[in-house]
């Protein structure tokens, strides 16, 4: 028969159609229905609104990240999306006046001076001045320099420099630079030039020409773009200086009235460096505009439209450089104007073609909502077939009264439809508050996951409310929610008007359960069903009710397996969710590198007329000014020596250091006949506090260790290592004794010294270099060829001193820990430095000598480089980012210079709260996630139970009215849920227990010594889960089921 085949329709049906249109009968049959099934709407309507919020949680999250991203690119780099550069005069105004054009900064340079000889290399030739950016010229189109000492330039002979240049003299050059040739075209051109030291109130000399190529091959000459490398070409000695200073105006005197800097150290300067040189900042000059550049924001909404905007003003179909640099593009360019484009804005704009990041979170978010999805519709689809099963019987008898396939289909999609009108806004609200209570609560670590240095102030605590985003969620959820209602509205279309009031399709068994009845029988004829044998021993042990739990969790195995998956997906989040808290708590304990709240690292470089203990009294003297910084407190410093030493026979654990080689991919150091040991070894000299700390600490005679003039070191052990793979903690010390400090060693043509080791049983000295000419080699893959060369150390060995080692410990000033190293690591208090280096102080260390081979020379020639004092102050900051500022005050001031050849100040405090907020952001984000699949899952389990146990009223009434009593009954129902229960921890602790596995695996690749563990505190809470779902859903359950007499729930055979 077609589906569509009507049979005659009755007077009284004919009638309700009279009054209501035909549709309109099913959707009111279909409200009516779900408003006497109250409890599974509820539940229905709980599961789609669940679902629909976190999907709107997800896509909006992925919406807010990309909104971030965006404005941290905007605080970073600023909101230009286009610079056009070297802007012909005659057309800036043309520029200003493009519709298409909604900001405009233009950028004007007042063209470079040549630095002094000193500075003649690849990235110090020129100091570029350009006009001093105000807020009213730049509109937010690029971050503001801040001015980290002094003031901004107000008058036209007034100059701020870059913070790098302060302290340094006209001679200073040489040690940051390698020095270069030039061509000679701008030998005549004054220089910059300035006495003594660049600081406040210095007066510099320019002379300010215009960059100019030369094209080796044509002799052409073209302008370079303000922030072009230097031009260079090859010559049999090496790189030449290709271009020069062309047309140099007169020498003109500025007066430095302050140095501009980053604010914090994490911050890229976006003003500073202009190519080969120095940025300079001036007011309103009395010297001509060389080129002027214009950053701009437009009113385009495709890269396309953007690109058409570039050709229209440099003749180039594209940006010159997108974001990078590109000299082939540079050197054919057809007109005098490029173009940068501001390609990470725009892609977060949404106008590049590069949409990996896009991609990246979307294909995730799709992801889990697809989890999510896979979730719910097990859960709504429980509500749909239950709902049908329940009204077999009225199905049947609307099929009987003329009702076709298609409307009884339809009466299940229009309560599926009602059921998404109701759930899907209450979603999309639920999603969008929770996502905007999520960001409020972990705003501050969300914002230090997009950016720290962004977001460091303000947190990022804003949510983005896209239209298309929630558009997207709600088709998504009505697509679940049709998809969950097709089986069961196709299974309605297709009962029986006589099986369904007969109610012979109520219990049904598969063709699975039939071939084994069919068996058991056969097995029964000859004596031998196992099936029996178990029911008898279910008997025994149980009783009747045992027998019975078993019959029904048979009968109905497809209901329980339902109930034991959503039981098993809620035992396993919880164990995911615990494993996942567990190892990123231990990650934090371990990456932690114990180190102080605030950390300054020096280099100290010891002038001819220096010794060492001028260094260290100018080391701390710097300590003690950046411990007066308010919420400071000082906690010690020390210096670091990094050498090469012998060690006695059974001094190290030799076993332990050979791992260090293996982890570390470097050559065993080896060990002689006689058990000699040579390795690599760092020298720590603490400050007097921490040095007494550590003898104090560890029941030290301070008599013994205190002697400045005869020194005798503490070994450490329980360091800790990091190979770039995994963390390990170390003993490599196994007895006190002797230890060679090689403190001199000979150098040899052509290479430098690298390590000690062993040959042959015999010590050498190892050498590395280029060879004859010492001129760079490379192999085909483009790593370095290197001569290596060994000489007998007791032919090289100038000098040594032998240091007694009287104690191992392991308990030391936790600061130590972040610089102990992963070879033997000795202790020393900073008095003795003195007597260890004083064989050293005579000798002139420069940049070409290995500091390996003289670790305690710190004096080089002026304008060069050797070996320094490199130093680490360790501070406690209760606000540690006021103390930065602070500190980095003072540094500018007091700690600069040529003698301070590098000064770094590390946040520890800011930085490990920046990893912890980002990991608990983290952790949020997936323990939300968790939370409310789980509770799907949880919801599935109630809907399932309560529903079957509701639809088995008539069966309950018919056990009570043979004598069934209530104890009996009860102890049916607990045999019952015992099953689901056992069932569901059972697979959902193994499935848990194998993701977290999978969790820990992933961790050791990274970290040594750490032991899978499935916390016992989340089974507990997994157990106690199952057993209050299991128990709120059989209680609500059985009070709705045991409503009205037995003989009525016996007769109940009306609709």
């Amino acid at each position: 028969m077609a589906e569509d085949t009507r049979t005659a329709t009755p007077a009284g049906a004919n009638a309700a159609q009279g009054a209501l249109p035909r549709r309109g009968v099913f959707w009111r049959f279909a409200e009516r229905s779900l408003k006497l099934n109250r409890s599974r709407t509820i539940v229905s309507i709980i599961g789609i609104a669940l679902s629909c919020a976190l999907i709107t949680a997800i896509f909006t999250s992925v919406a807010t990240l990309y909104e971030g991203l965006l404005k941290a690119e905007i605080v970073t780099e600023g909101a230009w999306q286009v610079e056009l550069v070297n802007v012909p005069e005659d057309e800036i105004d043309a520029v200003h006046a493009d519709s298409r054009v909604t900001r405009s900064y233009d950028r004007i340079s007042y063209g470079d001076a040549i630095m002094p000889k000193s500075f003649e290399g690849y990235w110090g030739r020129y100091l570029s001045v350009q006009e001093w950016p105000t807020a009213d010229k730049v509109k937010g189109l690029k971050p503001l320099p801040h001015i980290a000492e002094g003031r901004a330039p107000q008058a036209p002979d007034e100059i701020v420099l870059t913070h790098n240049l302060k302290g340094l003299t006209v001679e200073d050059g040489s040690w940051l630079y390698d020095n270069l040739p030039t061509s000679g075209r701008d030998d005549d051109v004054p220089r910059a030039s300035w006495d003594g030291g660049l600081e406040i109130g210095s007066v510099i000399d320019l002379a300010l020409g215009e960059r100019t190529f030369v094209d080796a091959e044509s002799g052409q000459e073209a302008p370079c773009l303000y922030d072009e490398s230097l031009y260079t070409t090859e010559s049999a000695t090496g790189d030449v200086i290709s271009e020069y200073l062309a047309n140099p105006g007169e020498v003109k005197s500025y007066k430095v009235v302050g140095f501009y800097a980053p604010e914090g150290v994490r911050k890229d300067d976006v003003w500073g460096r202009t190519g080969p040189g120095h940025l300079g900042f001036v007011s309103s000059p009395e010297v001509p505009v060389r080129t002027t550049s214009i950053y701009l924001t437009t009113n385009l909404k495709s890269r396309t439209e953007i690109d058409g905007l570039i050709e229209d003003y440099t003749g180039n179909p594209h940006a010159i450089f997108n974001g990078g640099g590109n000299r082939d593009d540079i050197e054919n360019m057809e007109g005098q104007t490029a173009a940068y484009s501001h390609d990470s804005l725009m892609r977060y704009q949404g106008m590049t073609d590069d949409r990996s990041i896009w991609g990246t979170l979307y294909t995730l978010a799709f992801i889990l909502s697809a989890v999510v999805i896979g979730a719910s519709i097990s859960l709504i689809y429980n509500s749909f077939a239950i709902a049908v099963s329940e009204r077999t019987r009225q199905f049947g008898l609307l099929s009987s009264l003329g009702a076709s396939k298609r409307q009884l289909r339809r009466t299940v999609y229009a309560e599926a439809s009602m059921l998404a009108i109701i759930g899907i806004p209450i979603g999309l609200l639920v999603g969008l508050a929770g996502t905007f209570a999520v960001f409020t609560f972990a705003g501050e670590g969300i914002g230090m996951l997009i950016d720290q240095e962004a977001f460091a102030k303000t947190g990022f605590s804003t949510i983005a409310i896209n239209p298309a985003v929630l558009a997207l969620s709600a088709l998504l959820a009505v697509i679940t929610v049709f998809i969950s209602a097709t089986i069961p509205a196709w299974r309605a279309s297709r009962i029986s008007a006589v099986d369904a009031i007969r109610g012979s399709r109520d219990v049904r068994l598969s063709r699975r359960e039939r071939r084994e009845m069919r068996k058991d029988r056969r097995a029964g004829a000859r004596g031998t069903s196992f099936g029996r044998i178990f029911d008898d021993l279910r008997l025994r042990a149980a009783g009747v009710p045992g027998l019975l739990a078993h019959r029904n969790l048979t009968r109905a195995s497809a209901k329980g397996r339902v109930a034991v998956a959503s039981l098993a997906v809620s035992v396993a989040l919880i164990i995911i969710s615990g494993g996942i808290s567990h190892y990123l708590n231990y990650l934090t304990q371990v990456v932690d590198n114990g180190g102080s709240d605030i950390e300054v690292s020096l280099n100290r470089r010891l002038e001819l007329d220096e010794t060492t203990s001028n260094g260290l009294k100018e080391i701390d003297d710097a300590y003690r000014a950046l411990a007066t910084v308010d919420g400071a407190t000082g906690e010690g410093y020390m210096l670091l020596t990094s050498l090469c030493a012998s060690f006695e026979p059974g001094m190290i654990d030799y076993g332990e250091l050979s791992s260090q080689s293996d982890h570390y991919d470097m050559p065993d150091r080896g060990m002689t006949d006689d058990g000699t040991v040579y390795a690599p070894a760092s020298v720590l000299f603490l400050d007097d506090a921490s040095w007494n700390q550590i003898l104090e600490e560890n029941g030290l005679d301070r008599k013994r260790f205190g002697d400045p003039k005869n020194p005798v070191a503490v070994a450490l052990n329980g360091t800790q290592s990091n190979d770039g793979k995994r963390y390990s903690v170390r003993d490599l010390f196994s007895s006190t004794g002797t230890a060679n400090l090689l403190t001199n060693i000979a150098s040899v043509d052509n290479a430098m010294f690298v390590e000690a080791g062993v040959d042959d049983g015999e010590p050498v000295a190892r050498y590395e270099g280029y060879g004859e000419g010492d001129e760079a080699r490379f192999d085909e893959n483009g790593e370095p060829i290197y001569d290596k060369v060994a000489r007998p150390l007791d032919e090289v060995l100038l000098d040594s001193y032998e240091l007694p080692v009287g104690a191992i410990v392991k308990t030391f000033p936790s600061p130590i820990k972040a610089y102990a190293s992963i070879w033997p690591t000795l202790v020393l208090p900073v008095s003795a430095l003195p007597t260890l280096a004083a064989s050293s102080e005579g000798i002139i260390d420069d940049k070409d000598v290995s500091s390996l081979a003289t670790p305690f020379a710190f004096h080089s020639e002026q304008g060069t480089y050797g070996n320094t004092m490199y130093a680490y102050l360790s501070f406690g900051a209760e606000d540690a980012r006021a103390v930065e500022i602070g500190m980095n005050e003072i540094i500018a001031d007091k700690i600069t210079g040529s003698k301070w050849y590098r000064t770094y100040l590390s946040n520890n405090a800011e930085n490990a709260r920046a990893e912890r907020l980002i990991g608990e952001t983290v952790q949020l984000f997936i323990n939300c996630f968790i939370l409310i699949t789980g509770a799907i899952a949880v919801a599935n389990v109630f809907n399932t139970l309560t529903n079957s146990i509701i639809l088995r009223r008539r069966e309950f009434a018919m056990l009570k009215s043979i004598g069934m009593g209530q104890r009996a009954f009860w102890r049916m129902i607990a045999l019952e849920c015992f099953s689901y229960a056992w069932r569901g921890l059972a697979i959902g602790l193994g499935l848990g227990a194998v993701v977290t596995f999978f969790i820990y695996q992933a961790m050791m690749m990274s970290f040594e010594g750490l032991g899978f563990v499935v916390p016992f505190g989340w089974v507990i809470a997994a157990v106690g889960v199952v057993i209050a779902v299991l128990a709120v859903s059989t209680a609500y359950a059985l009070r709705k089921s045991s409503s009205g007499s037995i003989v009525q729930t016996l007769r109940e055979d009306a609709i």
